[in-house]
Parts: C-alpha cells; sequence; structure tokens
C-alpha cells in the first residue's frame, strides 16, 4: 500500500491534555512547575513564575504599542530577551516571527515587510543589525527592549515608539485573548526557488496537534533537562521551547559554541532530552565525543531536518546507552515533524535510517506525476494530509495553489512535499532525497536556484550552477560551478554579494570557474556529474 491512514485523535498519556494554543502549552508549564526552572540561558536560571510575570509584562506592552492585533517580529538569539520576546508575543495572542541577527540586513528588512509586523523586540545580541535594520523600514514600528535601558543608537535611528524594561516592567497586565484555532501561531520563512524567501504560516491547530502528540509520545515531563540546539527561525526551534515548557521541563539553551561541540553541555548540563540535525552527531563523531557511555544522562533523543545516516544512529546509540533514538521527518509546511522512526540494533541495513509512519490522525500518500498513488516499493513523491498541515503560503496564492492540491479519488487537501519516497511494510517510509533541485545543509533548508539567481547577478551570466557537498541529502556546504567569461567578475567579488543578500549557511565555500556546464541524456545540466568533480577539490 502506498497511501497509510490513522484517523482517531492521538490520546494524549496521563498528565498531558491537549492543548489548543501555544499560550495553553505555556500556562500548562506553569501550572506544574511554578518554582522549577523553565530557563536556563546566559548562566542565570528562571523559575516558571519569573519568566511569566516577565513575559506578561512584555506581552502588556505590546497590546499597548499595538492594539491592532499585528504580528511581532522577534529579533534576537539565544538570549533572556529573545525567549521573552517569543512569550510576550504569545500570551499578547499575536503571530510571532523569529528574525537572525545574523543574516543579511536586506534579506531580513524584507521578510520583517512582508510580515506586516508592528512591533520589533530586539535582544542586545542583534544591535549591530537592528539599527541598519529600522533606519531602512519603512512603516510605524514599535520597538521593545525587554531587559535593558534604551541603547544610544535608538535614539538615532529615526524609530518611533520605544520601549524599555523600565517601562515595559511597569505596563499593567491584561489578560491573554483567547485566539481562534486559524490563527497564525508563528510564521517563518524558508529558502524559495524564485529569489525570494516563502513565508510559512503555522496556525494554532497545527503546532497544537503536534505539540499534543510529541509531548505524549516522548514521555516528556518536569524531571526533564531539554536542548535548545536550533536557531529560533529554524521551525524545529518550536519543539524545543514549547514542548520543553508544556510539560513543565527545563530548557537549557547552549551558547553558540556549544552548539558546535555540544558534549560537554550535554554533560554539564545533564541534558535528558535531545533534539539536533543529524549533522550534530556526525560533527561529534569526527570530533571523536561520542565513546560508548559518554552521555548516560540521555533517556530520549530526536533527530530531525536531513537523513540520518544509520551509522550514525549506532554510535549515539551507544555513546547514549540509556536513551531511545528517533528520526522524525517533517516539512515546515506540515509543521515541525510528521512521521517518525525508532531506531534499535535490529533496523534495516539501509544506509539511512528509515523516516517512518505518520502521527496518528494524518494520512500519507506516494503518487506519481499525475497525482495517483503508486503501487507497494515504488518510489513516488511523498504528500501529506492531516491537522498539521498549514494553511499555505504567506500571501502568495499562487505559491499555495501549486504545493497544496487536491489528489485524485481523494477529497482531502494534501502538501505535495517534493521528497522521493517509497513504502516499506516493516519500516515505513523510505527517504530517497528529492524530485528538484532542493537540498539541506546543515538540516537548513536550500533552494539552489535561489543561489544560481544571486551569482548570476553577480557574474553577469546565465552559465552558473550551485551544488551541494558532500552529494546526497545531507550535504555540509554549497559549492558553485560558472562558465569562464572575460567581462564576469572574479570568486571574491561574487562571494561578497553572495554574503550581502544570502545567509551564511547559503553561500556558497568556492566558485569554480569551467569552460562548460555539463549535460546529462536530457540536456538539462548534471548537477550530479559536478559534485563528483568535487571529489579532492572542495575545501
Amino acid at each position: 500500500m502506498a497511501r497509510r491512514s490513522v484517523r482517531p485523535p492521538p490520546s494524549p498519556a496521563p498528565g498531558h491534555p491537549t492543548v489548543r494554543s501555544l499560550a495553553d502549552a505555556w500556562r500548562s508549564g506553569v501550572f506544574k512547575s511554578p518554582h522549577q526552572s523553565a530557563l536556563q540561558v546566559d548562566g542565570a536560571s528562571i523559575s516558571y513564575r519569573e519568566l511569566d510575570e516577565r513575559a506578561r509584562s512584555i506581552a502588556a506592552a505590546i497590546s499597548q504599542a499595538d492594539p491592532t492585533g499585528a504580528p511581532v517580529a522577534v529579533l534576537g538569539q539565544r538570549s533572556l530577551d529573545a525567549y521573552l520576546g517569543v512569550l510576550g508575543a504569545v500570551l499578547a495572542g499575536r503571530t510571532y516571527v523569529p528574525l537572525h541577527p545574523g543574516f543579511p540586513v536586506d534579506r531580513t528588512g524584507g521578510m520583517l515587510r512582508r510580515s506586516g509586523a508592528a512591533t520589533l523586540v530586539v535582544g542586545p545580541e542583534a544591535d549591530e543589525v537592528a539599527r541598519p535594520l529600522l533606519e531602512s523600514h519603512e512603516g510605524a514600528l514599535a520597538v521593545l527592549f525587554p531587559t535593558r535601558r534604551l541603547p544610544e543608537w535608538s535614539a538615532s535611528s529615526g524609530m518611533g515608539l520605544r520601549l524599555d524594561a523600565r517601562v515595559i516592567a511597569t505596563t499593567p497586565h491584561v489578560e491573554t485573548p483567547m485566539v481562534s484555532d486559524e490563527s497564525i501561531a508563528y510564521l517563518l520563512f524558508t529558502s524559495g526557488s524564485t529569489g525570494m524567501p516563502k513565508g510559512v504560516g503555522v496556525s494554532q491547530a497545527n503546532v497544537s496537534a503536534y505539540l499534543s502528540h510529541a509531548v505524549s509520545a516522548y514521555g516528556y515531563s518536569p524531571a526533564d533537562r531539554c536542548s535548545q540546539m536550533f536557531d529560533l527561525t529554524f521551525d524545529l526551534s518550536v519543539h524545543d521551547l514549547f514542548a520543553t515548557w508544556m510539560a513543565g521541563a527545563c530548557l537549557c539553551v547552549p551558547t553558540k559554541r556549544a552548539t558546535i561541540a555540544p558534549a560537554k553541555f550535554i554533560r554539564d548540563e545533564e541534558i535528558t532530552a535531545w533534539f539536533s540535525v543529524p549533522s550534530s552527531a556526525m560533527l561529534m563523531d569526527r570530533m571523536r565525543t561520542m565513546k560508548p557511555g559518554a552521555y548516560p544522562s540521555l533517556r530520549i533523543s530526536l533527530f530531525c531536518g536531513e537523513a540520518l545516516p544509520a551509522s550514525v544512529a549506532q554510535k549515539w546509540s551507544a555513546a547514549a546507552p540509556n536513551s531511545t533514538v528517533h528520526n522524525l521527518y517533517g516539512p515546515t509546511e506540515a509543521t515541525i515533524a510528521i512521521t517518525s522512526y525508532e531506531w534499535t540494533a535490529n533496523s534495516g541495513s539501509g544506509a539511512a535510517v528509515p523516516i517512518g509512519r505518520p502521527f496518528p490522525g494524518h494520512e500519507v500518500a506516494i503518487v506519481d506525476t499525475s497525482g495517483c498513488t503508486v503501487g507497494e516499493g515504488q518510489r513516488g513523491e511523498l504528500c501529506l494530509a492531516g491537522p498539521q498541515v498549514t494553511p499555505g503560503y504567506w500571501n502568495d496564492p499562487e505559491r499555495t495553489a501549486a504545493s497544496f492540491v487536491v489528489l485524485p479519488h481523494s477529497s482531502d487537501r494534501w502538501y505535495r512535499t517534493g521528497d522521493l519516497v517509497e513504502w516499506s511494510p516493516s519500516d515505513g517510509l523510505i527517504f530517497h532525497g528529492r524530485i528538484d533541485d532542493q537540498v539541506q545543509v546543515m538540516g537548513f533548508r536550500v533552494e539552489l536556484a535561489e543561489v544560481d539567481a544571486v551569482l548570476r547577478a553577480a557574474l553577469h551570466t546565465e552559465s552558473v550552477i550551485t551544488v551541494s557537498y558532500p552529494a546526497g541529502p545531507a550535504a555540509e556546504a554549497l559549492y558553485a560551478f560558472a562558465v569562464r567569461d572575460g567581462d564576469q567578475g572574479g570568486e571574491a567579488a561574487a562571494l561578497a554579494t553572495c554574503r550581502e543578500v544570502l545567509p551564511p549557511y547559503m553561500v556558497p565555500k568556492q566558485v569554480f570557474f569551467i569552460d562548460h556546464l555539463p549535460l546529462n541524456s536530457n540536456g538539462k545540466i548534471d548537477r550530479a556529474a559536478l559534485s563528483k568533480t568535487l571529489e579532492g577539490r572542495a575545501k
């Protein structure tokens, strides 16, 4: 069978009721663990009660500064300000829009404009980008500084209403408004093939369905100490924050340096619940920090975002002997993750761990180019249906109509993932890559066409192509090839242009100039052949 359906809604375990919103998930943790640590960041531990009090002050300030109900953008990363900004937006009943302070200003400015945000929360780690961002922004924007006085640069940035920690703390609290199931809980921007990031709005119903399942299925409790490995602009961070808080557990935030080499962080913080991209484990393996028995505190280990090599799963299981290992799968458009596979020593002999079976209440279909289901064991495009499938792309009905479809012989609304899979009776879904030129780089989704567009403009040529390396679903970097042309600029100038408009993980490491681009038997540029030439050449 190429289609699987499990229609009954998920039944939460005792002590884990279903939730209807992110605010409900937060209130669940405050009720369960009022005096326990909710957040450990920058060397400080903050209890649920204290964090709730401060977040409510942020929510009140947001409501006072902007009574229209517009989204709230949060420009920050791994700081108390960033987490307060997210919680403040949630408790004000608003959509939160995470913005990365490490991304180019023009790219971030475009996301801010397209989101329609009327409030911006700024962490001190984002000051360098906040000033030019605000100077270039058109329209009214209230700016909040949750834990500090107004920075000096804010006086000359041309911004409107400014609220700092003193004002925020004295703003009278308001009740958290009721939000509808269809209202957007958070808005994320992903790489787009047209050169413009795609906005994905995830509804309260979408994320509530995920959290109600995940907290129960993976046994989260107030005793857990949970990792926070993902940037807030990565949708898997929503699991980090709200699965932890819904259970009344402690969210442990590593430093930026510790996210690259997290072995000491796991041991020192006695992490019990781990969640990361497989690349993190692969890097730890290369650093020889995955020795048997290295992480006895872990009880559950989740991986998502890219293919999980079976060899890595095996080594992780030995390093964390008290932990189960689960491989999760799910695009942003289907809310964090939607299928799961528990790896065991008796798992199949494939190079990559299967992505498994859909969560309860969801369906998967494997279809051919006409949208008809394929037979068991045959490969086709994976389509998803169920309560976690999002409404579509933000203010983009054309893209939404192309990706969210009704399949033949089905009245359901399906999301076309673009992922190539087959169904195994024993293991569920087996992932075989993409049907297009989308890749994963260290877990981040990248449309190669977006990088190509920037390089074509920078090099003044259409003969340029970007590839990922190593070839396959779990790439570590991008490289570009361009046909030699006497009028084009050099590698340094092209890469400088990329750094001005693309996030760091989308900037190629090198540009190679060649006489011609190879073609395959269909007359198309052969990316696979170019990837193969990188062996021994890639830095």
